[in-house]
């Protein structure tokens, strides 16, 4: 028996590869978690910065048909006269020239464009589009609200 004890090689000996690779695994499922949790926080980033657009063309819209109806009330015949066009209105004041916006026309402080599109419905209403849109690196989007103004006067 003592031939056989001897020839075994010690139980640390024996093993000692096998510790390597589950080290080696180990690393490589730590690895695999990291890159999906940078993964997972990069998307979240992404959506709260496209939530956070969205929202601001919403309001900048809102703002546009708010304004339209200022416009309307103060002037009828003003505001009808502008019928038929697409007003690029990177500010609230007519532009002297109709026309969608130009590359340089954003919003000040801001990566989005606005226009205001009015559309003759008869001769008492128009059909005001308020539309504010952007790039960003999912590509173009964009957020449009339409009001039917009256001459209610």
């Amino acid at each position: 028996m003592d031939q056989k004890a001897q020839a075994r090689p010690p139980t640390e000996h024996r093993f000692g590869g096998q510790a390597l690779v589950e080290i080696v695994v180990a690393l490589g499922i730590a690895v695999l978690v990291v890159v999906a949790l940078v993964a997972l926080v990069a998307t979240s980033l992404s959506n709260v910065l496209f939530s956070r657009t969205q929202g601001q063309a919403t309001r900048y819209a809102k703002e546009a048909q708010e304004w339209a109806r200022g416009e309307r009330d103060k002037n009828w015949t003003l505001f009808s006269g502008k019928v038929g066009n697409t007003w690029c209105m990177p500010t609230l004041a007519w532009p002297g020239a109709g026309g969608v916006c130009g590359q340089s026309a954003f919003i000040p402080n801001t990566a989005l464009r606005r226009e205001l599109i009015l559309t003759s419905i008869s001769a008492t209403e128009v059909d005001a589009a308020a539309r504010v849109y952007w790039i960003d690196n999912k590509g173009s989007h964009e957020v449009r609200l339409n009001s039917k103004l009256t001459n209610w006067r």
